[in-house]
C-alpha cells in the first residue's frame, strides 16, 4: 500500500518507510506524519511485517535451566554445508563482510541471520532447523531468535527451529501453533517465544511464558510488537507503549510513561522506543551497561539486540550503543542503509541495492 510516494510496512519491531524504494534523505517527510500514515494503513489494509532482534543468549542461561556450554563460542558454520548461494555468509573470525544478494528484509537473530529475497524465498545463515527455511515461498518479512519465523503475503506464518549452535538450547513451543494463525499483519521472535500482531490490532504469542512473556491476549488497538530474551512490547495506535513480562528486578518494561512513540524494539533486557521527533528513549539494560542515546537526532528505526542498540538515520548511516561482543569494528562506516536488524551478538544492515552487511562478535564462556 503507498500513501503518496511512501510505501509503509514495518520492521524491527517498529515502523519503517520508503520513499521511491530507499526514504526521504531531505528529511521532508516528518516522523509525526510516518506514524499517522503507517497507522492509517495498519488499520486500513492489514498489511506488514517486522525483523526483530531475537534478542536471545544463553549467557543467561541458567535462568530457563538451560545447557550452559564452556570454551569459546564458535563462529563457524557448524555441522551442516548452508546453501551455496549464502556460503559466503560463514564468518572465519569477527569481522564485518557483505553478504546475501537481492535481499528486501534482513534478521539478526542469536548467531543466525535471515533474509527475504526479491522474489519472496528466505535465506538463513547457520542453526540447526526443526524444517528448512530455505524452501519458504511467499514471504513478506521474517524474525529471528533462537528460532526463525516468517510472515506469508496472506498473513499466514511458518516456522523453524529451534536456531543456535548448540541445539539443545531448547524448544519451549515458540513454534507450535504459529502455522494456525491467521490475519497476521506482522510477527517477532524473541528468545524463546513468537509474537504476532493480527490486523484487528490484537496480539497472539505462543513459546516460553515463565516471566509472563506470552500474557499479551487481552491487549487491544496494538499497531506493532516486538520480542525480547523475556518480555514483549506493543505500540499501540495513540503512541503509548505496553510491555508483559520481564525480568525480576529488570526495567525493561518499564514504558508505561512513554508517550509519541513511533516504533518499538525489545532487545534482551532493555526496551527501545523511537519517538516522533526522531529521538530515542531507553529503558533497562545489560546488567550495567549503560545506553546513552541523548544525542541521537534523525532517527528513522530502531532495533534492540542482546547487549546493544542500533539506529538508522535518514541519511542512510548508522549509530549504535553497547557491544556486540567481541566484534572486531563498528558500524560508523555504513552507508546506504534501509533496514537495520541487532541481534546476539550481531549487528546486520540491508543496503538499497539488496546487499547486506553483518557486525558480528562471540561468546565466551567463564
Amino acid at each position: 500500500m503507498s500513501i503518496g510516494n511512501v510505501n509503509i510496512f514495518e520492521i524491527t519491531g517498529g515502523l519503517w518507510y520508503t520513499a521511491n524504494k530507499a526514504f526521504d534523505r531531505k528529511g521532508e517527510i516528518g516522523m509525526k506524519k510516518l506514524f499517522a500514515a503507517a497507522v492509517l494503513f495498519l488499520l486500513l489494509s492489514g498489511c506488514g511485517g517486522t525483523v526483530s532482534d531475537g534478542g536471545g543468549s544463553a549467557d543467561q542461561a541458567a535462568l530457563f535451566e538451560l545447557p550452559l556450554v564452556h570454551g569459546e563460542y564458535p563462529v563457524t558454520a557448524g555441522e551442516e554445508t548452508p546453501p551455496q548461494d549464502v556460503a559466503d555468509w560463514i564468518l572465519a573470525g569477527p569481522e564485518l563482510l557483505p553478504i546475501g544478494h537481492n535481499a528486501a528484509r534482513i534478521a539478526a537473530g542469536c548467531d543466525v541471520t535471515a533474509v527475504i529475497k526479491q522474489d519472496g524465498s528466505a535465506e538463513v545463515a547457520s542453526g540447526w532447523w526443526d524444517g528448512d527455511p530455505s524452501q519458504w515461498r511467499g514471504m513478506v518479512s521474517v524474525s529471528a531468535g533462537f528460532h526463525i519465523a516468517g510472515l506469508k503475503a496472506d498473513g499466514t506464518v511458518l516456522a523453524a527451529g529451534p536456531a543456535g549452535w548448540f541445539p539443545n538450547w531448547g524448544d519451549y513451543g515458540q513454534c507450535e501453533g504459529v502455522s494456525d494463525w491467521r490475519e497476521i499483519a506482522s510477527i517477532s521472535a524473541g528468545s524463546w517465544h513468537t509474537v504476532g500482531l493480527k490486523r484487528d490490532g490484537t496480539v497472539l504469542a505462543a513459546g516460553l511464558n515463565s516471566y509472563g512473556e506470552c500474557s499479551v491476549s487481552d491487549w487491544r488497538g496494538i499497531v506493532a510488537v516486538s520480542a525480547g530474551r523475556a518480555h514483549t512490547v506493543g505500540l499501540k495506535a495513540d503512541g503509548t507503549v505496553v510491555a508483559a513480562g520481564g525480568y525480576s528486578g529488570g526495567h525493561a518494561c518499564d514504558v508505561t510513561e512513554w508517550k509519541e512513540i513511533a516504533a518499538v524494539s525489545a532487545g534482551g533486557y532493555h526496551t527501545v522506543g523511537l519517538k516522533t521527533d526522531g529521538t530515542v528513549v531507553v529503558t533497562g539494560a545489560f546488567y550495567d551497561m549503560e545506553y546513552d542515546l541523548s544525542d541521537w537526532r534523525g532517527i528513522i528505526a530502531v532495533s534492540a539486540g542482546e547487549r546493544h542498540v542500533m539506529g538508522l538515520k535518514s541519511d542512510g548511516t548508522v549509530v549504535m550503543a553497547g557491544e556486540v561482543a567481541n566484534a572486531e569494528g563498528d558500524v560508523s562506516g555504513w552507508s546506504d542503509v534501509v533496514e537495520i536488524s541487532a541481534g546476539h551478538p550481531v549487528a546486520a544492515g540491508l543496503l538499497e541495492d539488496g546487499t547486506a552487511v553483518i557486525l558480528k562478535g562471540y561468546v565466551e564462556w567463564d
